[in-house]
């Protein structure tokens, strides 16, 4: 359990193949006294992962699917 987390989840700049347009996807949040921080996304996305807290970072990514709840577990040592 690691309370006060920063983490970040984003997407490097991605272009619809439907309409030309990027995308760049960026949210933040802090754990709460669990450990957890939750985000809601309505479309399917790649995102990449990092968490901080005094110095000390965990990196990681996660696949997003439409109508499903997912989680990821990062650690920071």
């Amino acid at each position: 359990v690691n309370p006060n987390v920063n983490v970040t989840l984003w997407q490097d700049t991605s272009t619809s193949t439907q309409t030309g347009q990027q995308s760049t996807i960026r949210v933040e949040g802090v754990t709460d006294a669990s450990g957890r921080v939750d985000f809601e996304f309505a479309l399917e996305a790649y995102l990449n992962i990092i968490a901080a807290k005094n110095g000390d970072t965990a990196r990681g990514f996660i696949r997003l699917k439409p109508h499903e709840t997912t989680e990821k577990t990062v650690q920071i040592f």
